[in-house]
C-alpha cells in the first residue's frame, strides 16, 4: 500500500504510515459564538490530588517521555507547582502545545493481513501531564452536564449512572410500548464506521458552543483540538505529522466530544412512533406502525433524517454491520434501504449483548447464554474435580461471580416476565453448576441442590435484578 518500503530510512516511512492513517481534512469554518462569558474557580489541590491518585502508576509515558511515577513525586514534593502550572494553563485559556502531539503504538488486529495499513490499530500515547490537565476539565465538564442535563437522556454510553443495562431497559419498553398498541414493529441498528476517526473538529466547536456558556473551561477545552500532532518513534528520529480530524484512542475527552456531536441527532423532534437512543457510537431505532404502508412510510422518513445527520458529519454506515429486525405477525415487511442498497434483514438481532428474536421470547439469548455457560463448566472441570482441585466455596464463589454475572447480562431487559419454557431452561442451566459444587448424585432434586448451597434460583435473581434496575430508573 504505501510501495517498496525499502527505498527511504524508517522515518521517511513511518512518515508515511501516519499520512495513511490520519489523511489531512479541509478546514473548518466555525460560525457560532458563546453567547456569555464567565470564569471558573481555579483547581484545587485536592481535586489534582484525586485525579493522580487514581492514575495507575505502570502507564506508558508519552511523546515527552515523563511517566506517572515522575508526575506523582512532583506533585508529591512540591504540591504547589502543578496547581499552579494547570491554573496558569486555565488563565490563559490554552492547552499547551507539548501536550498536543500523541505518540502512535500500532496493534496488530488478529486474522487481518499484516501487510496492510488498515490491519493495524493506531493506540495514542498522550502525555500525563496533558492526561492530567484533560481529566480535570473533564470533571468540571461532566459536573455541569449532570447538574444542568445538558446532553439527550437517551445517550446511556460514556455517560455517568447510565450504563447499557439502563440502554437495553429502554429499548425493551419501547417495543412492548408498541406491541401494546398493536403496531408492528422494525428494530435497526446502525454501525457508523470509525466514529472518533472521522470526528470534524469545527462541528465540534459548534456543538460545544451550543450546549456550553462561555467560560475559561470551555476555551481551554476548544483549544485542544488545535494544533494537533501525531508522532511515531523511528531509528532515525521520530516522524510527526498533523492531526487535523479525528480524536486519539486514548484521550480521556474523546468519549465527550462524541456524545456532544451526536447529541444533535438524538434532540430531533421525532414522531411518536419513532425511537432513536445510543449508546456511545451504536444507533438503535423503535419504528412502529399500525399497517405495512405505515411502517414503511416511518421507516423512510427515519432513515433520510439520520442520512442528513451523517452526510453533514461526513459520516459513513457500514452495510456488512448494519441490519434490522422485524417484529409482529406480519407476512411481508418492508424492505429497509440506506442510500438505496437494502439493509440486511435478520431473524435476531444483537444489541449490547442481547438478542433480540422476531417474537421477543428471549429464548435465543438464553440459549446462547446456556452455551457459553456450559462452556465455562468444562473449562472449571479441568481444573476441580469431585474429590481433588478447588474447595466447595471456591467453586461457590466462582459461579457467582463469573458464571451467575454472565447469565445475568441484560436481564433488566429479559426477566420482568417469564415463560415456563424460559424458567426451565434457566433452571436446567443452573443444575449443572449445583452439582458440580455440591459433588452430589445427578437424582439429587434442583430445590435440595439451592437448599445446601444457599443459591436463590436463577429465574428469581433475574426478576430481582430486572427490579433493582427499574427501580434505579424511576429514583432517575
Amino acid at each position: 500500500m504505501l510501495g517498496n518500503p525499502l527505498n527511504g530510512n524508517a522515518k521517511a516511512f513511518a512518515g508515511k504510515i501516519l499520512q495513511k492513517l490520519y489523511p489531512e481534512a479541509a478546514g473548518e469554518q466555525t460560525d457560532i459564538s458563546f453567547t456569555t462569558s464567565f470564569s471558573e474557580e481555579h483547581f484545587s489541590k485536592i481535586e489534582i490530588d484525586n485525579i493522580l491518585k487514581r492514575f495507575p502508576r505502570s502507564k506508558a509515558p508519552g511523546f515527552d517521555g515523563i511517566d506517572s511515577v515522575i508526575v506523582w513525586n512532583i506533585h508529591s514534593n512540591f504540591p504547589e507547582l502543578l496547581a499552579t502550572f494547570m491554573n496558569k494553563c486555565l488563565d490563559l485559556k490554552k492547552f499547551p502545545t507539548p501536550f498536543k502531539t500523541g505518540l502512535i503504538v500500532l496493534f496488530h488486529k488478529k486474522g487481518r493481513e499484516k501487510n496492510s495499513i488498515t490491519s493495524y490499530r493506531p493506540i495514542s500515547l498522550l502525555p500525563i501531564l496533558g492526561k492530567l490537565l484533560e481529566k480535570l476539565l473533564l470533571q468540571r465538564v461532566s459536573f455541569t452536564i449532570n447538574k444542568q442535563n445538558v446532553l439527550h437522556p437517551y445517550q446511556f454510553g460514556f455517560r455517568e449512572g447510565k450504563s447499557s443495562t439502563h440502554a437495553l431497559r429502554k429499548l425493551s419498553d419501547v417495543i412492548e410500548d408498541a406491541k401494546k398498541r398493536e403496531h408492528y414493529v422494525i428494530v435497526i441498528s446502525l454501525d457508523i464506521q470509525g466514529t472518533l476517526d472521522n470526528l470534524k473538529y469545527g462541528i465540534i466547536r459548534k456543538e460545544l458552543r451550543k450546549l456550553f456558556t462561555k467560560s475559561n473551561i470551555s476555551e481551554t477545552l476548544e483549544d485542544i483540538l488545535s494544533n494537533l500532532k501525531v508522532a511515531i518513534q523511528t531509528s532515525d528520529g521520530p516522524a510527526v505529522w498533523k492531526e487535523t480530524q479525528g480524536c486519539p484512542q486514548g484521550s480521556c475527552n474523546s468519549p465527550l466530544f462524541w456524545n456532544v456531536v451526536a447529541d444533535e441527532i438524538l434532540k430531533t423532534d421525532w414522531a411518536k412512533e419513532i425511537h432513536l437512543q445510543a449508546f456511545a457510537d451504536d444507533f438503535a431505532f423503535v419504528i412502529s406502525g399500525r399497517t405495512r404502508r405505515e411502517l414503511k412510510l416511518h421507516t423512510s422518513i427515519t432513515l433520510e433524517s439520520f442520512k442528513n445527520w451523517t452526510d453533514k458529519n461526513q459520516f459513513d454506515i457500514s452495510l456488512e454491520e448494519s441490519q434490522y429486525l422485524l417484529i409482529g405477525k406480519l407476512s411481508k415487511g418492508p424492505v429497509v434501504r440506506w442510500r438505496s442498497q437494502p439493509i440486511k434483514r435478520t431473524t435476531s438481532l444483537k444489541y449490547l449483548g442481547v438478542i433480540l428474536d422476531e417474537k421477543l421470547n428471549w429464548f435465543s439469548h438464553i440459549q446462547e447464554q446456556g452455551a457459553k455457560a456450559v462452556s465455562q463448566y468444562q473449562h472449571l472441570c479441568r481444573i476441580a474435580g469431585p474429590r481433588w482441585g478447588l474447595k466447595q466455596k471456591y467453586k461457590r464463589i466462582l459461579y457467582q461471580t463469573v458464571t451467575e454475572r454472565m447469565l445475568l447480562y441484560g436481564a433488566s431487559a429479559w426477566a420482568l416476565s417469564f415463560s415456563p419454557k424460559l424458567e426451565k431452561k434457566l433452571s436446567s442451566i443452573q443444575r449443572i453448576f449445583l452439582l458440580y459444587i455440591t459433588c452430589s448424585y445427578r437424582t439429587t432434586p434442583t430445590a435440595a441442590l439451592q437448599t445446601i448451597t444457599g443459591i436463590i434460583p436463577l429465574h428469581l435473581k433475574a426478576q430481582q435484578e430486572a427490579i433493582f434496575i427499574n427501580v434505579t430508573c424511576l429514583r432517575k
